[in-house]
């Protein structure tokens, strides 16, 4: 795969209207990062806060302490980390966020209340961590940090989705975890 230009990805506070500005939120559940990434073909900006409801760990956290030091823990127990907590995050979150879909209307109106913030911020958090590991030399050049990205949320969401339309929580959310986290170093 052939190496992208360089970029920068910034992290910032939810409802911002200036997509440019660097900001930290006014609330303590919100990442702020800013980072400059060899495996981004543009600039990406990501408003937003997304946590696990009722917990002090936030997936947004995570993924902005990591990106700023991803050196700090192994590879995988980053992954894993991150993956408990994307489980944790979509199973909290999937029964709103399915409603919103009900009605298209609904949907519009959410959409534009967030003014750009949605479903994308945890993409773009997990994207510029993993540009980090790459940074660090941990992951390797040219890595396709989108679509590793979209497969360790996508699993998390549809292991959410089970769970939800089965009205349980997953099973065993720490193994999980790992396992997903496993499986996909396995492939890097």
């Amino acid at each position: 795969m052939a190496a992208r230009a360089p970029s920068t990805q910034t992290v910032v506070g939810p409802r911002s209207r200036d997509p440019t500005a660097e900001i930290t939120a006014s609330r303590p559940s919100t990442a702020a990062v800013s980072l400059s990434c060899s495996c981004r073909p543009a600039t990406t900006t990501c408003a937003g806060s997304f946590s696990r409801a009722g917990s002090r760990t936030t997936l947004g956290a995570t993924l902005a302490e990591l990106t700023a030091d991803p050196g700090r823990a192994p590879l995988r127990d980053n992954l894993v980390r991150v993956a408990r907590l994307g489980l944790a995050f979509y199973t909290d979150s999937f029964p709103i966020a399915v409603s919103m879909f009900s009605s298209r209307e609904l949907l519009r109106s959410h959409r534009d209340r967030v003014d750009g913030a949605g479903p994308r911020i945890p993409l773009k958090g997990v994207e510029g961590y993993l540009c980090a590991e790459v940074a660090l030399g941990r992951l390797k050049a040219g890595t396709d940090v989108e679509a590793v990205a979209s497969l360790l949320l996508g699993a998390c969401f549809q292991q959410a989705f089970l769970a939800s339309f089965e009205e349980a929580r997953p099973s065993e959310v720490d193994e999980l975890g790992a396992r997903l986290a496993d499986t996909l170093l396995a492939g890097l």
